[in-house]
């Protein structure tokens, strides 16, 4: 009967071995996710995966940036307003040739 009980037992060790090593090899995978993901992130790797020279992507930062500043936008939106008023005085300026 104890013979048996051993054997039992060695069993359950061996399948909770197997469980904690199975648990650490995912906990080791996690964790290298995550520090794959930090050091993409550091290094602009994962926003923009696609493109392959630094330059490219330091332009589109530099892009992205500028579109944020509020001070472009609000020259953005004065430059939009004087084309579309010359836009219109060329309409303008047509119509009236035409008539």
């Amino acid at each position: 009967m104890s013979m048996k009980i051993t054997q039992m037992m060695r069993r359950m060790n061996y399948k909770m071995n197997n469980q904690k090593g199975f648990i650490g090899i995912v906990a080791l995978v996690i964790i290298g996710f995550i520090g794959l993901a930090v050091v993409g992130s550091a290094l602009n790797l994962i926003t923009i995966p696609w493109l392959k020279f630094n330059s490219q992507v330091q332009m589109n930062r530099d892009i992205v940036t500028k579109t944020y500043n509020a001070d472009n936008a609000i020259y953005n939106y004065h430059w939009f307003q004087e084309r579309a008023g010359a836009i219109d005085a060329l309409y303008c300026a047509v119509a009236q040739v035409q008539k």
